[in-house]
């Protein structure tokens, strides 16, 4: 046992033991070739040369094929299978077969962010995804959080299929929906498109509804600065007495103001100190800007970060992304005609130019013309004043009007610069239907250039002048019923703190998208605001402390 015959060259016939992981017996007889050795079975391994047996592998080793001529150990973090004839990986790891491994052998490595490995034996191929998890093909290691967790759900992807989608969702990360469906906003459910006059009629009543809310703020903003064009066209007519001589009348009126208190700043005049200016009146326009900021930037956050959010509390901030004026998210013109991020980008950037037309041509027109109607065979001053005030009141419904639409025009042109790669392929994240660095979008990245100067950072910077400019004069009720509104909420010394909210609106809603981590981007994230409540609370900065407390 455990030899056979063999016949040499010169034709003799001699005895030779088996070799490792074959064996002879005197029951295996083959009368036509004379005896041999046979290969052990899987799982099992001769122990020396010469065996006329196999035996099973040792505990925690394993043959994986026939004739094997030693038993193999597993790797960390496996153990055999019953037959000892693979190794199977425990729970929460996963198996690369040789082809995939890059030592050359079995091996078992924690299971990725995403996939499932709870069974024991998970392999490379076998993977599912997790719940709110997306992964391209069986042969793909990156394994992607979906946009929205109820994008994606669990199941295993094939070499020809992703890993499955939410109920009408398709696309990279299951971000976009199938034709014929659309949802709402990006975290939203796809929902079947209505027909073509229901679809153009909820989107012409969207429109109504959002510009009508645009011009109730207009009417909120102009009714209450009423008293300023009274108290203006006073300081004009005292202008006009006093020879025009504008450091002088603000001198003397401020002297007026003050000498009841036993305090006189005519020696401050002239050593060019800056008038003190009045404790503002209760007024419900700047609560309203507070409250409107706010919401304008958790409405973003939730694109803006790359983190799981509640469902539920996607849902709930979803409903207040109106404030952001975007007609197209709350429109179903998309089921009308064919939109991507690029129609999105044009809307929202030409969109303030149009409105700023629409309010010259209705507004500043009308009420320029109904001036020369008035005084025409009247006191030019009064004339020049009236004309003076509805320019400065239009004025202040331009800049109000940059005000409004600065987060989300600005959310909107520094996401064409955030893009996702998936395996190999860059995705515009707020757009997975569109690859970056294609033509058409290295066009537009560098035409957005231009509108990155104007919006995110021309409009502080257009205000910071506008407000340094007249820095004297703030005290002046014309100056007020043009710029108040950004800085008349402020104590004297915090006039410039407008564009310090402006800078916190911009960081929140759209630089911090560029952080590649999504724990690096909550942490920026959670560090700015509670730095910038920490500068709030410390500097008050707001005349009164309930416009400091909200």
């Amino acid at each position: 046992a455990g030899r056979f015959s063999n016949v040499t060259a010169g034709g003799a016939t001699q005895c030779d033991a088996c070799e490792l992981g074959k064996f002879r017996s005197d029951a295996i007889v083959d009368y036509d070739n004379g005896t041999f050795c046979a290969p052990c079975d899987p799982g099992t391994h001769t122990p020396d040369r010469g065996s006329s047996l196999c035996v099973e592998c040792p505990e925690g080793e394993v043959a994986r094929f026939a004739g094997s001529p030693f038993c193999e150990a597993c790797p960390a973090n496996a153990q055999p299978d019953i037959s000892r004839v693979t190794c199977t990986c425990n729970a929460g790891y996963f198996g690369r077969t040789l082809e995939q491994s890059k030592v050359g052998a079995f091996q078992c490595e924690e299971c990725p962010e995403g996939a499932d490995c709870r069974l024991p034996g998970t392999l490379f191929e076998t993977m599912k995804t997790k719940t709110g998890w997306w992964r391209a093909t069986d042969e793909s290691g990156e394994f992607h959080r979906c946009i929205a967790k109820t994008h994606c759900n669990a199941g295993a992807a094939t070499q020809t299929e992703t890993s499955p989608c939410a109920s009408d969702r398709v696309g990279p990360l299951c971000a976009l929906c199938r034709p014929g469906y659309h949802a709402r906003t990006v975290n939203g459910v796809c929902e079947e498109c209505p027909g073509t006059n229901q679809a153009i009629t909820v989107s012409v009543l969207v429109c109504v509804v959002i510009l009508g809310g645009l011009l109730l703020m207009y009417w909120i903003l102009l009714r209450t600065d009423r008293h300023l064009v009274d108290r203006a066209a006073e300081e004009a007519r005292e202008l006009h007495e006093f020879g025009g001589d504008v450091d002088w009348l603000d001198t003397r009126k401020a002297n007026m103001r003050m000498r009841a208190s036993g305090r006189d700043l005519h020696e401050r005049v002239l050593r060019n100190e800056v008038l003190v200016v009045p404790k503002a009146r209760p007024n419900l326009t700047y609560k309203i800007k507070i409250a409107l900021g706010f919401l304008q930037i958790v409405s973003n956050l939730t694109y803006t970060l790359d983190i799981p959010w509640p469902t539920a509390y996607q849902d709930f901030i979803s409903a207040f992304g109106v404030v952001n004026f975007d007609l197209l998210q709350w429109s179903s013109v998309d089921c009308v005609e064919s939109t991507n991020f690029f129609t999105t980008f044009w809307v929202v950037t030409l969109t303030p130019i149009a409105v700023m037309v629409l309010v010259t041509l209705l507004y500043l027109m009308p009420m320029s013309v109904r001036a020369h109607v008035r005084h025409q065979d009247n006191d030019l001053q009064m004339r020049g004043h009236e004309m003076s005030m509805s320019r400065r009141r239009f004025w202040k419904l331009f800049l109000f009007t940059l005000f409004l639409i600065y987060p989300g025009v600005s959310a909107t042109v520094t996401r064409l610069y955030a893009c996702r790669d998936i395996d190999g392929t860059s995705y515009l994240l707020a757009d997975m239907s569109i690859e970056c660095g294609t033509p058409k979008w290295t066009k537009l990245a560098y035409i957005n250039i231009a509108f990155v100067l104007l919006y995110p950072i021309g409009i502080p910077a257009f205000f910071f002048f506008m407000l340094w400019r007249n820095r004297r004069k703030l005290h002046r009720s014309d100056v007020r019923l043009q710029l108040g509104f950004l800085y008349h909420a402020y104590s004297y010394d915090y006039w410039w703190f407008e564009m310090a909210d402006m800078a916190n609106k911009l960081v929140l809603t759209s630089l911090v998208a560029f952080i590649p981590s999504s724990l690096a981007q909550l942490i920026v994230a959670q560090l700015w605001a509670v730095g910038f409540l920490c500068v709030l609370l410390r500097h008050k900065p707001y005349v009164r402390n309930a416009d400091d407390k909200l």
